[in-house]
């Protein structure tokens, strides 16, 4: 009885055909498994993208304390201060920064026939003045607006 040469992709001979199929499912396979990465590091989990990710703490509902008091004795609550935003911005303020200086932010567009009818302007000038009264000096900080950046997921820079 003869035997048959059973032919098949996973059989002898090895054909450069199937060393070609062979690499592409090899191929197709790593973009699976990248794709799969990417999704679940952008959509399903993004704070898996971080060496270290925010830890979470879950806060429990407990029931209130209980005060326990005289049967003669009342208790009053004690008002509390609310501030105004003046006064709660002055305290986050660094004040010996501030002494014996002003700071003011220049901000400017220029009129162009391309802005014309539209709302949505950007400023074209940013500068930062700083004047020093104990020194005598004014320093000035200018921002530049028309910087490149590289954008995210292209290969220019906007």
């Amino acid at each position: 009885m003869a035997k048959k040469n059973k032919t098949g992709l996973f059989r002898a001979p090895v054909t450069g055909a199937k060393i070609v199929i062979y690499v592409l499912l090899a191929v197709l396979i790593a973009l699976l498994i990248i794709l799969g990465r990417f999704v679940y590091r952008t959509v399903i989990n993004p704070a898996s993208a971080f060496d270290n990710p925010p830890e979470v703490t879950r806060v429990v509902a407990t029931a209130a304390p209980q005060i326990s008091m005289a049967p003669d004795e009342t208790q009053t609550p004690e008002p509390t201060v609310t501030l105004s935003p003046r006064e709660l911005l002055e305290q986050s303020a660094d004040h010996d920064f501030m002494k014996d200086r002003v700071n003011v932010l220049l901000t400017g567009i220029d009129y162009s026939i391309e802005r014309e009818g539209r709302t949505d302007f950007r400023t074209d000038t940013i500068l930062l003045v700083t004047v020093d009264f104990e020194k005598g000096t004014v320093d000035i900080i200018s921002v530049p607006r028309d910087s490149y950046a590289d954008i995210a997921f292209t290969d220019a820079k906007w």
